[in-house]
């Protein structure tokens, strides 16, 4: 049996909210009991130690729970109370069962606390569980009403009604101001950074006040980017290459890492002949199908083959060779076919894309981009643009849909709710795009599982855009909602320059 010498007392609390909490003075010794260890009788109610006595006024383990065995022998329950230090609070549930390591909603004092793995009260704690962010107050309390103040006396935050406190980055907060909700709830103040833009913050609540570039920041990302292509060539004019299939890997790898995403894909040979032989299907058809019905003469092996090769894969016809149905095919995807989806530009954007399989046949090409096995999260784990944030004008045109994948920290977009503003930063044009977008601009939101859900695709006028291979944009999408569903947007600068 060990011995803690310790202050027990109930809580007293007053009726004005929230309660203060007043522990006795005096001091004492208050015994442990474990069933393992000392032996005795349990009866679910009371303990009794070998020698029949009955224990009252100690703590007791059953080997599964704790309790407080009241004057009487009976468990404490329900009960906030002080732990045998003097210092710590600790609660005793329904059952009388202390709890620890947990959340738990106290009557007696009317919110949610959470109990460490000493049983002790969190007060003015952040704590983290799985990949969610809570926030105890000074008082104990989960915080769930939307914004609040940290207990510094300085800091904010907002928490959703199930305590998750918002850590997404720049959102807005609840008067309509945009904000930045740091990794650990709190609201950044002050200087921020991404490497690339200070933005200004607030000193007092964190509200936007302006940003402006880090030097030599834009120069050295796209110097990176120019280093990566050079590491991995491939002819920005898409003429004909001594190794097609090289080339067009590292087409591949160069527009990923441009995009931010895995930039590593590799050829699968058995994709090579899956492709392969989908491209010659269509090619014996005379015509582009995912579907292609059996030509005359083609063997069982073929046609299995081939019907897969063209099932997983982007189809192109009529390109030069493979880099130039990548880029100018697959990247563009800006016909009037294609514009809706740009499903071909999202599997090469893929955050699932790992090895990729080519094949051609006269005028017609495949490059297989879907798994033949295995299951696919098409819930993107990143925001994917194009054009990127830095994006060389030879991969880019004044044709070329805008497109933006939202990560899985949004909810699907809806189209009728979504409103997009492009500004270029050299004199301030502006075009917006929303479901009331006609004429020659064009807007569309496209939530089908083309290697990843949540697109929205927009384009202003080709007969109007007046496009420099040198210019950057601001790109702001309002109408959208993050995990929770509160209302948020997202925006991103796109600086074009040369390879």
């Amino acid at each position: 049996m060990k011995k803690i010498t310790a202050l027990l007392c109930s809580l007293a609390f007053l009726l004005a909210f929230p309660a203060t909490i007043k522990a006795s003075e005096a001091g004492r010794t208050v015994p442990h009991y474990n069933l393992a260890e000392d032996g005795g009788k349990w009866d679910g109610t009371q303990y009794h130690k070998k020698d029949g006595s009955l224990v009252t006024d100690a703590f007791f383990c059953d080997g599964e729970f704790t309790y407080y065995l009241q004057a009487d022998g009976t468990p404490m329950k329900d009960k906030l109370t002080y732990h045998p230090d003097g210092e710590h609070l600790i609660y005793l549930d329904e059952y009388g069962h202390e709890v620890f390591t947990n959340f738990k909603y106290c009557k007696s004092v009317g919110y949610t606390c959470y109990f460490d793995v000493n049983g002790y009260l969190y007060k003015d704690e952040i704590t983290f569980v799985g990949d969610n962010v809570y926030y105890l107050n000074k008082n104990g309390a989960m915080e769930q009403n939307g914004w609040f103040q940290f207990a510094n006396g300085c800091d904010y935050g907002y928490a959703n009604s199930d305590g998750t406190l918002t850590t997404g980055g720049f959102s807005y907060d609840p008067f309509g101001r945009v904000v930045f909700y740091h990794w650990n709830g709190m609201v950044a103040r002050g200087l921020i950074t991404d490497g690339v833009y200070y933005y200004h913050m607030d000193e007092n609540d964190g509200h936007y006040l302006g940003q402006f570039l880090v030097e030599g920041a834009l120069n050295q990302k796209q110097n990176d980017i120019r280093a990566f292509y050079q590491s991995h060539y491939f002819p920005l004019d898409r003429s004909n290459s001594a190794d097609e299939y090289t080339a067009a890997l590292n087409a591949i790898n160069t527009v990923r890492y441009i995009a931010g995403l895995g930039s590593d894909v590799k050829i699968n040979e058995s994709y090579n002949q899956y492709a392969a032989n989908g491209a010659y299907l269509n090619d014996r058809n005379g015509c582009l199908s995912h579907h292609p019905e059996r030509p005359g003469g083609v063997d069982d092996m073929t046609y299995e083959l081939g019907y897969t090769g063209c099932s997983h894969s982007n189809l192109g016809m009529g390109h030069r060779n493979f880099t130039d149905s990548i880029l100018r095919g697959y990247m563009e995807d800006s016909d009037s076919s294609n514009i809706d989806r740009v499903g071909h530009r999202r599997w090469v954007l893929s955050q699932n894309l790992q090895e990729v399989g080519m094949g051609a046949s006269g005028r017609f090409s495949a490059l297989m981009v879907i798994p033949d096995q295995g299951h696919l999260d098409l819930k993107a784990k990143q925001n994917i643009c194009w054009p990127a944030t830095n994006t060389p004008n030879q991969l880019f045109t004044g044709d070329t849909a805008w497109s933006v994948v939202l990560s899985d920290q949004y909810r699907m977009p809806e189209r009728d709710s979504v409103n997009v503003t492009l500004v270029r930063t050299s004199d301030g044009a502006t075009w917006t795009f929303n479901a009331a977008t006609s004429g020659g601009n064009y807007f569309n939101v496209s939530n089908e599982r083309y290697g990843s859900e949540n697109a929205i695709i927009f384009r202003p006028d080709p007969a109007s855009f007046s496009w420099s291979g040198n210019d950057s944009y601001r790109v702001t999408i309002t109408g959208i909602k993050d995990k929770e569903g509160k209302e948020t947007f997202y925006s991103y600068d796109v600086n074009f320059f040369t390879m």
